[in-house]
């Protein structure tokens, strides 16, 4: 029997996920993929910008903060050309909410504020390019393979002169619409891998799927690749988990609640179950990524920083760096 868990995994039954083997489709890979491949992060962008690039770079290495609370939205992965174009590539497996439309969209935006924050006058903005790679089904209205959203005016249906903003959509499960000659393309040859999870394995005519099956093959042969892995079975760990946390810390709060009063108490008891569970899971995910025994700073992080943390386990970034950037996040 086959079990899929979150789009991300696939394994028969009575088989431990340690033994299972990461989907190509899996934003883990992709992340790695363009991070990796100077020739793929070149070959979405000459295909969303319809422009001959000279270098995609990858600068998603920071949090960009929004929101007068100081929250941080972490972007997928954000590209920017030589010109100074931007870029926002997404793998999205899961099903697309209404809530996940209104994250792509101030994911888009928010590149808009980081040209402002550089600097940049408004007549020398550049435009912002969002691409989405959806696996799931087709999203409501949206019943095509490409959908490209643009401001508009809904009465006349004209463009916005310079919009800035570009949002893309590709369905993989409507790659029959292609045609042949596009099909032949290195762009809609790279999107075929992510339309079937066995595709990669067939051979390859495109030199940028050969990079990318390449890059797979040793994507999970890496060190890197458990510690992927680990990092899933965790977000696995937690759904289970949250419910069994909330549980326990609902039944603590209603026991002080008895004595300081029952709502105070209650909130304050899911909040400390919450915080138990997750300071549990930041001391394995340190633990096992850095190699060290020592971890008693992380008793005195906020829930705040213990959330953070979860954010920038992933960066590869040294122990030292990574326990100032935590310490003093929020502070």
């Amino acid at each position: 029997m086959n079990i899929e868990v979150g789009g991300f995994f696939s394994w028969k039954e009575g088989i431990h996920m340690d033994e299972q083997v990461i989907s190509f489709c899996t934003d883990y890979f992709f992340h790695y993929l363009l991070i990796h491949s100077p020739m793929v992060r070149l070959c979405i962008a000459e295909h969303l910008s319809g422009l001959e690039l000279k270098t995609v770079d990858v600068i998603n290495s920071e949090r960009y903060p929004s929101h007068k609370d100081g929250k941080k939205y972490v972007l997928d992965i954000t590209l920017k050309d030589h010109l100074g174009n931007l870029y926002n590539i997404e793998m999205q497996n899961g099903y697309i909410s209404a809530a996940e439309l209104a994250r792509f969209q101030i994911y888009t935006m928010s590149m808009i504020d980081l040209q402002i924050q550089e600097g940049v006058q408004y007549q020398d903005m550049r435009k912002v390019h969002s691409l989405i790679i959806y696996t799931g089904n087709p999203i409501r209205n949206f019943e095509h393979l490409w959908h490209e959203v643009e401001l508009i005016d809904g009465k006349y249906e004209k463009e916005l002169y310079n919009g800035l903003i570009v949002m893309s959509f590709l369905q993989t499960k409507k790659m029959e619409e292609v045609s042949m000659e596009l099909a032949r393309s290195d762009f809609y040859q790279l999107m075929r891998l992510f339309e079937q999870e066995d595709n990669h394995k067939e051979e390859q005519t495109s030199e940028v799927a050969k990079e990318a099956v390449e890059l797979y093959d040793r994507f999970i042969s890496l060190e890197e690749y458990i510690y992927y892995k680990a990092i899933q079975r965790d977000r696995l760990w937690a759904e289970s988990k949250i419910g069994e946390g909330t549980r326990k810390g609902f039944e603590q709060g209603l026991e002080k609640g008895l004595e300081q009063g029952i709502e105070q108490g209650i909130e304050k008891g899911i909040e400390q179950g919450k915080r138990e569970e997750n300071l549990k899971r930041a001391c394995q995910l340190v633990k096992k990524k850095y190699k060290v025994d020592n971890l008693e700073w992380l008793k005195t992080c906020t829930s705040q920083q213990l959330d953070y943390l979860f954010d920038m386990i992933i960066d590869d970034i040294n122990y030292d760096e990574f326990k100032k950037m935590i310490c003093h996040y929020n502070q």
